[in-house]
């Protein structure tokens, strides 16, 4: 009886501070638990945002391309697809952006580029792409006005002052749900890589399109003097 007496007082205790010394378990895991559930609600919140501001804002862009003379189906080309965007219903304007694209790839032949965007309030989208349409359209006309000619029976192969000093200027502007081009165009490898970002954007992407080439008349260029005067923005692609 009396060895199991201080058996019965001691081993109480030893369950006790046996407790104090084992750390618990539980408490951690639900510190992490509540850490990780944070973090979530966080980028949750972050993504809402993002969306709400995307939803609220769109960017217009103006790509403008100039092309020597050895690109000689390039205007073809090009009103081959603006007339089926007049007469086939089928094609949607984000096809016959993608197909405008590939005919400025496989065109070759580029000498400047000059590229400019603005993310914008949606109620100040229309105004803005509307006012750099309707720029265009004036600048294209009054370029025509005063043409460089250039016989079509001439080797342009061989004519390096036709190929550095005559030019057709191509201007793509989008409206689009975000920005589309991610840097300054200075190299001909860059415009290419740019394009082809273009050739991937999806129909939910783009909102509205517009195509314009200057000089349109087939045979006639852009001198020097004007692409420097009338496209002063533009830069010499290394």
């Amino acid at each position: 009886m009396l060895f199991f007496v201080p058996l019965g007082i001691f081993y109480p205790l030893f369950l006790f501070y046996k407790m104090l010394l084992v750390k618990p378990d539980e408490p951690d895991d639900i510190l992490n638990s509540d850490r990780e559930e944070t973090v979530a609600d966080r980028n949750l919140i972050d993504s809402v945002l993002q969306a709400e501001q995307d939803v609220n804002q769109a960017t217009v862009s103006k790509l403008q391309i100039a092309f020597s003379p050895p690109a000689t189906r390039l205007r073809e080309e090009l009103n081959r697809i603006t007339l089926m965007s007049d007469l086939d219903v089928e094609h949607d304007v984000v096809d016959l952006m993608h197909q405008t694209i590939k005919v400025l790839i496989e065109q070759g032949h580029w000498t400047h580029a000059s590229y400019t965007s603005a993310t914008l309030p949606l109620h100040k989208v229309k105004l803005e792409f509307d006012f750099i349409t309707a720029q265009e359209k004036t600048r294209g006309a009054g370029a025509s006005t005063t043409p460089s000619l250039v016989n079509q029976n001439r080797n342009l192969n061989n004519s390096d002052a036709l190929e550095s000093y005559s030019y057709v200027v191509v201007t793509l502007i989008l409206c689009t749900s975000k920005a589309v081009v991610s840097k300054t165009i200075n190299t001909k490898e860059q415009l290419v890589k740019e394009l082809r970002e273009l050739g991937k954007l999806e129909k939910n992407s783009v909102i509205k399109y517009e195509l314009f080439w200057n000089p349109q008349q087939e045979g006639v260029y852009l001198t020097n003097a004007q692409l420097l005067t009338e496209y002063a923005d533009m830069t010499r692609l290394l």
